[in-house]
């Protein structure tokens, strides 16, 4: 299941919805351009996937995010990843 929601900046992004996830996760390519990008705290923590290959963390934000059916606003916590690939 996928969720549509929008970048306080206006930019619409798609999300991959998992309830078993521990934490959110968001692609540098998202967030380029705008305040968040340079607004990352750093990290040390690797992400390790099933096939025991090991993902490095660009870092940690905090995002607006606003629902485009009800207009309600969030702020959440995101890892950011660089790898294009590996948040489809």
């Amino acid at each position: 299941m996928y969720a549509a929601m929008y970048i306080k900046e206006g930019k619409e992004v798609h999300f991959q919805v998992n309830t078993g996830a521990t934490c959110n996760v968001i692609k540098m390519s998202a967030i380029m351009g705008r305040k968040y990008a340079s607004k990352l705290k750093e990290t040390k923590q690797v992400f390790r996937m099933l096939n025991s290959t090991t993902l490095k963390l660009l870092g940690n934000c905090t995002i607006q995010l606003r629902n485009p059916a009800t207009q309600a606003k969030y702020k959440v916590g995101f890892t950011v990843i660089g790898c294009d690939e590996c948040a489809k």
